[in-house]
């Protein structure tokens, strides 16, 4: 690449690069590896691991991960509205 032009190289400095963008539902797509940058998303990677896995394979999550998580879903759902709005008429 020519000075001062746009190049194809990536860069190896994180401080220079854009924060990676999350699937909407969070993990890897595809089963890649991707930087987990939020609590909830490395929870959902580590159940997502033992996917196909025998039924009943535990996944080691901390009591701490558990509560943060009920914690953070509650938050969640307090946020959204109690009713749904609907249009008439409906099928």
């Amino acid at each position: 690449a020519a000075a001062g032009g746009p190049s194809n190289v990536n860069n190896s400095d994180p401080a220079q690069q854009p924060p990676p963008q999350a699937p909407v539902g969070g993990g890897p797509v595809g089963g890649g590896v991707a930087l987990l940058n939020d609590p909830v998303d490395v929870i959902i990677d580590k159940l997502l691991s033992v996917r196909g896995a025998r039924p009943g394979k535990q996944v080691d999550l901390s009591e701490a991960e558990i509560k943060m998580l009920c914690l953070r879903s509650r938050d969640l759902l307090i946020g959204q509205p109690m009713l749904l709005e609907l249009e008439a008429p409906i099928k």
